[in-house]
């Protein structure tokens, strides 16, 4: 290929408000508590993206704009009162949701200046009126165990103004049974079983471009939000002066999962798949103190999960794991508070990983190797103030970025390989001076 210059320009200069408050009051032998939230973000966006070749050809350049107004207006009311031995919460829920978007796309035209390009289904105003209601009880079964169940709905109105513009109307029932056990001091177990009500990403109803990685998206107007059964298994131990530990297995089925999908002729954009999805993992917590060792103020923080995600391609028929789902995550934190002093020092550890993304023309994979470990010494008095300087990525980051590129969808007959783009951006260490308190 022949060498040249790319250069990518984003901007964003957004403001945003958030009004939110409660007040709560005794009323008929309960408590009635009142909730309100009124949220704004204004958020004009640009990516500019420009190429020029060594080789004489004329310089290449797109730009994608965006403006979205987002407004969120909540009001929650929840009143609780003791029954006997019975807990009880009834709640009621209304919002309004709304963006406002346009969007836009241009190409670099021979005297320089950006050119706006045909972009269907780039404007809209879109709309969410939802309401629930939900009745909580809850109950010790015995002096060991408690029992906590809730059940409910809600009821949404998904409006979009614009091009292919819908109105719909849903009623999803949500809930929950969760069971507490305690069978000796020290030790809790839990299950429980939920019906959850999940969110769209309003971004997904209309069209969008990423110029810097040569997609777009042509918008979905008929979305709709999905929803998934999850259940968990939870034990904790406390085991007194060495630390405590909570290790948790859980799962998920879920329906209208969205992922990238054909619309169109040629077009794809984020849908809704027919078939179910699900989701298992392991997670384990714990601190372990080393006080017992003979270590005084030392102690080990550590969080480790591991997930394995499950969908039907909607182009193959075949199952793969969740477009850029977490699959591994491993977090080791250990501090020392030197006794009898204000200094403390620890180190730290952290890797992440996730499973690969899939367009209907595109396979992606990000991976960070081989993870962030970092340094730091803390002192908790300078005139009052906590001083901490730290360094992070100690073993350096190999941000790689692997992405195949098909010259038609992925399961069409006769489709090939297109090319290959492969990236490894390497940083190192990064130091920190951080002074917090209060004077």
């Amino acid at each position: 290929n022949p060498g040249g210059l790319r250069e990518l320009e984003e901007r964003e200069r957004e403001y945003n408000s958030e009004l939110g408050g409660d007040y709560e009051l005794g009323l008929g032998g309960g408590r009635l508590k009142l909730i309100g939230l009124r949220r704004f973000e204004h958020s004009p966006f640009r990516q500019t993206l420009t190429e020029t070749f060594e080789d004489g050809r004329p310089v290449f350049g797109q730009r994608f704009t965006q403006v979205a107004d987002e407004t969120e207006t909540i009001g929650r009311a929840e009143y609780r009162w003791r029954g006997g031995r019975n807990d009880w919460q009834v709640s009621v829920e209304g919002a309004l949701n709304q963006l406002d978007i346009e969007n836009g796309l241009f190409d670099l035209d021979s005297s320089g200046e950006f050119v706006a390009v045909p972009f269907p289904n780039a404007a809209a105003t879109v709309e969410e009126r939802r309401a629930e209601a939900t009745v909580t009880w809850g109950r010790a079964l015995s002096s060991e165990l408690t029992l906590q169940a809730s059940a409910g709905g809600e009821y949404s109105q998904l409006s979009q103004s614009g091009a292919g513009g819908l109105t719909r109307t849903f009623w999803r029932p949500k809930g929950f049974v969760n069971l507490a056990w305690r069978p000796s001091e020290g030790l809790d177990l839990s299950a429980r079983v939920e019906r959850v009500v999940g969110q769209l990403n309003f971004f997904d109803f209309v069209a969008s471009a990423n110029v810097s990685g040569g997609t777009q998206n042509a918008g979905n107007a008929n979305l709709v939000p999905p929803q998934w059964w999850a259940a968990q298994v939870q034990a904790s131990r406390d085991f007194g002066r060495w630390g405590n530990a909570t290790a948790r297995v859980y799962g998920r089925l879920i329906e209208d999962i969205v992922d990238v999908i054909p619309i169109g002729a040629g077009g794809q954009s984020p849908g809704n798949l027919d078939d179910r999805a699900s989701v298992y993992g392991v997670q384990w917590t714990s601190t372990f103190n080393f006080d017992p060792l003979g270590w005084r103020g030392a102690k080990l923080d550590a969080n480790l999960q591991l997930q394995r995600t499950r969908l039907v391609d909607p182009l193959t028929g075949l199952r793969r794991a969740i477009n850029e789902n977490m699959t591994r995550q491993i977090e080791l934190n250990l501090r020392h508070d030197v006794p009898d002093t204000d200094w403390a020092w620890g180190a730290g550890f952290f890797q992440f990983r996730q499973s690969s993304g899939f367009r209907l023309d595109q396979r992606f994979r990000f991976v960070d190797t081989p993870g962030n470990l970092g340094l730091y010494v803390e002192h908790k008095d300078v005139f009052g103030l906590t001083v901490r300087a730290s360094a992070d990525n100690l073993l350096g980051t190999n941000e790689s970025f692997t992405r195949v590129f098909f010259d038609g969808r992925r399961n069409e007959a006769g489709t090939n390989i297109l090319f290959t783009e492969a990236r490894d951006r390497f940083y190192g260490p990064i130091f920190t001076l951080t002074i917090s308190g209060t004077l």
